[in-house]
């Protein structure tokens, strides 16, 4: 009878400490979210490069993608190394090109 009690137990701890490592693991998947979405949306940069936005969360390139991605960020056609919100980058291509007319 003490084995089925020592079972259930230790059923019973893993199921809180996996449900706890999931909702952790969320937590911070929203925390870096929020930090890129912040960074994107800094009205002193219309693009951000992906080594800043990686450095920023803590992720590897590909980890930053998927959450850029997940935020609804995009590359940015001409250089995929920059990302922004689309009509942030449709605001820096049209900067770039008055700056060429101008030049």
């Amino acid at each position: 009878m003490e084995e089925g009690y020592f079972a259930a137990a230790q059923l019973f701890a893993t199921l809180i400490i996996e449900g706890w490592r999931d909702w952790f693991a969320g937590k911070l998947d929203r925390t870096k979210r929020r930090a890129l979405r912040e960074m994107l949306l800094d009205r002193r940069y219309s693009l951000r490069t992906i080594a800043q936005l990686s450095a920023r969360v803590g992720l590897d390139e590909a980890g930053t993608r998927n959450l850029l991605i997940e935020i609804g960020a995009r590359p940015d056609e001409i250089d995929a190394n920059q990302w922004g919100f689309d009509r942030r980058i449709r605001q820096a291509a049209k900067r770039k090109a008055r700056s060429k007319i101008s030049n």
